[in-house]
């Protein structure tokens, strides 16, 4: 989220035009919950919910904290309200108010005009739903705020401390906003109830000045030969840094015969592209060998700028500021592949880039910024062989400078008469333009001087610029880049200075300006934390878990060791477990999750043989015990169950019975090989014959003998006997 704040400052003293930056706050919903009905001398009224606050930190004015609770609850005149910090401290959001009316949908600030003591009650008697059709309170009120504890239950409403004793600002300003915050709410008298739809808190971003990540360093070590009259280039390809560039330095290894032969351009990922140098060293050798260009490299080597050096035959430069300025980066990401390009414009002379570096910081994320124009609209002469001077002084801007660029109206014959410089507060120096416009008049007056005034105006420096006598050239980058000017404090006097050094002309300085951009930045880690994506695995053979292997996070910025709350490598049981990543500097964290499933199937490890037994008494079977069968798993809680045949200790009927057990483990596996067993009853028990008693009968009518009819009778124990004689 970028922001910007917009002010104007007109004439020495100056009006202001500012518009406040829209900032959007974090907010972190809790969960929602019932509240129950209370009771007099109960707590059964006491409802509570938590929420993690998280990447706040600490929060200077607690009036950036507002909480929101939107509820369906008749009787809202029962309802007590306090909000937690995570460190103990408390605030009287609301007791007892809204009498009979029901259900609210409030919002607590310090901002807001009414107390919700004063605020209007609308009748409303809509019951339950999300979100209720009607509210007794709807909108911004300041809490009630007349105690920091949170009182026995149940609670009475109270006149005193008088209302607004207490704020979010003179409660949690200061605190370390991230943990558990508690959002309480008690139902203190009987016969109703309701329940939350939504609770919130929402926290400004805590702005602060920025502080960049540390430096680093990317290194491209392939030597590249550089050809005679030809073009070359070379890559580096950078990963894991802060995704808003503030600061970018370049090494250069280069050994070329007859410097001035070489056009230098650095190619961003975005695409733009910064003159290093062009046609500059004249014929001195190796002179970019070693060389660090770097937009603050005036301060260490006067003069600084590339045009400007005084070269040594074979003797590097050590420090030089470029002929466009490395500011022009500011604010991209510098993620991907960085270009280093190398033309050599003239016959006769070769070399070799052995090696070069990219030195890189950054933010986490895009800073607030704040412009302001300051102007000094006073006409001064410019006189014949002197130095001019005019001052700008700033009042009542950001502390922070990430951004500065100059406009100036100067009206001067033979441009190539001026030296001019400006100087910040700090008593940093800029070159602007040494003996540039060569006999044009006028040049710089309408002038912009930007670091990036290249991406508008090619070829962009005013040390390559192609001047027309009575035109403004504009935008222009200057000698020297007003990017050394960032990260000072841009409050206090600025300094033109406007010196001619030839004879013969002179000119006046009409009006100037500046047009500064302060940042501020909502504290948050200068190392980012990219975990690896959520791991899920089954379990190793024979083991309640798995040993697990996990790569590095990403990371970017400097952040120091990561550490691990459970190491790659170990093993990790069943089920999920969460991973905690964290960086020893930076601020760094992430967290992925470890699923271990538990795939392997049980076992048997007894199993009863096929069973005979003969049958008993007048059973047409026999009773049956049997060892129940065990199984064992890789994981606790295996289980077995029968699913054909009976029981143990039932009565097995004659003939074969089959019996299965299947074991199931507690992730549902089940065995391969169910225990399998029969049970055989033979029928031992012979059957009974019933004879008929002695029968005597006499003769049949003239017959030696009779007919006789009789029954034999049978039993067994499972069927009819058959019967023979």
């Amino acid at each position: 989220m970028k922001s910007k704040i917009y002010m104007l400052f007109v004439g020495v003293v100056g009006l202001l035009i500012i518009s406040t930056p829209k900032l959007s706050a974090q907010t972190f919903t809790g969960p929602n919950f019932a509240i129950p009905t209370g009771a007099p001398a109960t707590t059964t009224g006491v409802a509570s919910s938590t929420v993690n606050v998280a990447g706040v930190g600490t929060v200077a004015n607690g009036a950036d904290i507002s909480v929101r609770i939107q509820f369906n609850h008749t009787f809202t005149g029962d309802l007590a309200m306090w909000l937690q910090a995570p460190g103990g401290q408390i605030l009287e959001l609301s007791t007892r108010n809204g009498a009979g009316n029901n259900n609210g949908d409030i919002t607590f600030s310090d901002g807001a005009a009414t107390f919700i003591t004063a605020a209007s009650v609308t009748t409303s008697t809509a019951v339950g739903g999300c979100p209720p059709a009607s509210f007794a309170y709807n909108g911004n009120f300041r809490p009630e705020g007349r105690v920091n504890i949170i009182p026995a239950f149940p609670t009475t409403p109270s006149n005193v401390p008088a209302v607004g004793t207490f704020t979010f600002a003179n409660t949690f300003s200061g605190i370390n906003a991230n943990g558990t915050w508690t959002l309480h709410v008690n139902d203190h008298v009987g016969g109703d109830a309701g329940a939350s739809c939504i609770w919130s808190i929402n926290i400004l971003p805590q702005l602060a000045p920025c502080t960049p990540g540390a430096y680093q360093v990317f290194t491209n070590n392939t030597p590249v030969p550089i050809l005679d009259v030809n073009t070359v280039s070379s890559t580096i390809t950078v990963v894991g840094a802060l995704p808003y560039l503030f600061d970018v330095n370049v090494l250069t290894n280069i050994t070329h015969t007859f410097a001035a032969d070489l056009d230098i351009t650095l190619t961003s990922p975005a695409g733009t592209v910064v003159s290093i140098t062009t046609d500059n060293g004249a014929g001195n050798d190796d002179v970019f060998n070693g060389t660090l260009w770097d937009d603050n490299a005036g301060t260490i080597n006067p003069p600084g700028p590339v045009s400007d050096a005084l070269y040594v035959n074979g003797v590097g430069q050590s420090n030089l500021v470029v002929e466009e300025a490395l500011a022009a980066f500011i604010g991209e990401n510098p993620n991907g592949v960085w270009t280093l390009t190398i033309t050599d414009d003239l016959s006769g002379d070769v070399g070799n880039l052995s090696s070069w570096a990219l030195n890189i910081s950054g933010y986490a994320s895009a800073p607030v910024t704040v412009s302001s124009t300051f102007s000094n609209n006073v006409a001064t002469p410019i006189v014949d062989v002197a130095t001019t001077t005019s001052t700008i002084n700033i009042t009542g801007a950001g502390t922070q400078l990430l951004d500065v660029n100059m406009f100036t109206n100067i009206l001067h014959t033979f441009a190539a008469d001026l030296d001019i410089t400006l100087t910040s507060p700090a008593g940093t120096v800029v070159t602007i333009t040494t003996d540039n416009g060569a006999g044009n008049d006028d040049v710089f007056n309408g002038t912009l001087w930007d670091d990036n005034g290249g991406g508008t105006n090619p070829p962009g420096p005013v040390t390559d610029a192609i001047f027309t006598n009575g035109i403004t050239a504009t935008p222009l980058v200057p000698e020297e880049a007003l990017g050394a000017f960032i990260g000072e404090n841009p409050n206090g006097i600025w300094t033109l200075s406007i010196t001619d050094d030839l004879g013969g002309d002179a000119g006046t300085l009409t009006s100037w300006s500046l047009n500064i951009i302060t940042s501020l930045c909502n504290p948050g880690p200068t190392c980012i934390l990219t975990c690896p994506a959520n791991i899920t695995v089954s379990n190793d053979p024979g083991t309640c878990g798995a040993v697990v292997n996990y790569p590095d996070p990403g990371t970017i910025g400097a952040c120091g060791t990561i550490t691990y709350s459970i190491p790659s490598g170990s093993v990790f049981p069943v089920g999920t477990t969460t991973v905690n990543v964290t960086s020893s500097v930076g601020s760094g964290a992430c967290s992925f999750t470890v699923t271990v499933n538990d795939t392997q199937q049980p076992t048997f490890t007894s199993c009863p043989s096929n069973i005979t037994a003969n049958s008993t008494g007048s059973l047409c079977g026999a009773v049956v015990n049997y060892t129940i069968p065990t199984a064992t798993d890789n994981c606790p809680g295996v289980v077995v169950s029968r699913i054909a045949g009976p029981a143990s200790g039932s009565t097995f009927p004659v003939g074969t019975t089959t019996v299965t057990h299947i074991a199931t483990d507690a992730a549902g596996n089940v065995v391969a090989a169910p225990c399998t067993f029969t049970v055989t009853v033979n029928d031992v028990t012979p059957p009974v014959i019933t004879c008929p008693s002695n029968i005597t009968v006499g003769n049949d009518l003239n017959q030696c003998g009779a007919v006789v009819n009789f029954t034999v009778g049978s039993t067994d124990n499972c069927a009819s006997a058959t019967l023979t004689q």
